[in-house]
């Protein structure tokens, strides 16, 4: 058994449930792909324009109701 055979079996780590929802709330909602990061007490969501940006933070609330979240939003422009 060598390193590949090893790496092929092991078990892919699960994206959190608020970062899936986020990612389809903005496809459907702004027709935008971004990058969710989701730690224990935050989640950080990293948009192509500051325009988009400017968007979420006046529809922050929305996005709270409608993917139902529980932690701190941070919006990164990268």
């Amino acid at each position: 058994m060598d390193i590949q055979d090893i790496l092929k079996n092991r078990p892919l780590p699960k994206e959190p449930e608020e970062g899936r929802a986020v990612k389809a709330y903005m496809l459907k909602t702004y027709h935008a792909k971004v990058q969710v990061i989701v730690t224990e007490h935050r989640l950080t969501i990293v948009v192509d324009s500051a325009a988009l940006a400017g968007t979420l933070r006046l529809e922050m609330q929305n996005l709270v109701r409608s993917c139902q979240i529980s932690k701190k939003i941070f919006i990164r422009i990268g």
